[in-house]
């Protein structure tokens, strides 16, 4: 399915996961690690996974982003923000449970 973008051109959603490849198993591991963290109360937990998530997303978003706009950072920053909210309201619903 093709989507408009802002510039004019159109992007297709298989492209889309191209451009970040893994994503689904990072963003997985992504919000186990920070429902982890939160659950056993060690909210600096969370700044370990963004950096080492960060770290290792680094090289691949630059090479992305010389020359060629393809939005991975955007991607990356929605992506990243939408799954470490997501793992806050499961931590705070177990949280507020026990």
């Amino acid at each position: 399915m093709d989507r408009p973008r802002a510039d004019g051109t159109t992007t297709t959603t298989q492209g889309a996961g191209s451009v970040l490849r893994g994503g689904t198993w990072i963003g997985v591991l992504e919000r186990a690690a920070v429902y982890a963290s939160l659950v056993a109360g060690w909210p600096e937990g969370i700044a370990v996974v963004l950096a080492v998530k960060a770290f290792g997303r680094y090289p691949e978003l630059r090479a992305a982003e010389d020359g060629v706009r393809t939005g991975a950072a955007e991607r990356f920053i929605i992506g990243t923000f939408a799954s470490v909210l997501w793992a806050g309201a499961c931590a705070a619903v177990v949280v507020l449970v026990r």
